[in-house]
């Protein structure tokens, strides 16, 4: 936590700083979702993590998301092994994210069945409105 913090106090925008410098950043938000999804790192470790990097400047919720839906495409595929349901705490981190990230942001990146298993949509009232917009057009 305290180096990906470190990392990102040291630079001004993250997407304009050098390819490589770039990689890191993303690559530690990733290891970090990731490690927490498959329980090597504690939930709240990530949640706390993630809120204070996406307070640091305004382009990191928009790359937090970025990753979060590379995540979702992973932990959709991903049998439970018996002893940690990956998809399932992916969804735990996502409904707690929410809380900080605009909901906007996420209902534009995510999947419409990873919003609905968060509880961000509900199926009935998502469709209603989609179709509504379909048949405006």
């Amino acid at each position: 936590k305290k180096q990906l913090c470190s990392l990102v106090k040291s630079h001004s925008s993250p997407l304009f700083c050098s390819a490589d410098k770039k990689n890191i950043f993303f690559r530690a938000i990733y290891d970090l979702l990731s490690l927490g999804c498959k329980g090597q790192i504690k939930k709240d470790v990530v949640l706390s993590t993630l809120q204070e990097i996406s307070a640091m400047h305004a382009d990191f919720p928009s790359i937090i998301l970025d990753i979060i839906g590379i995540l979702d495409a992973e932990t959709s595929t991903v049998q439970n092994d018996g002893s940690h349901d990956v998809r399932g705490t992916f969804c735990q981190i996502i409904k707690e994210v929410e809380k900080f990230l605009s909901e906007k942001l996420l209902k534009e990146r995510l999947e419409i069945d990873t919003l609905q298993d968060v509880g961000t949509i509900k199926n009935k009232t998502f469709y209603t409105k989609f179709i509504k917009v379909k048949t405006k057009l």
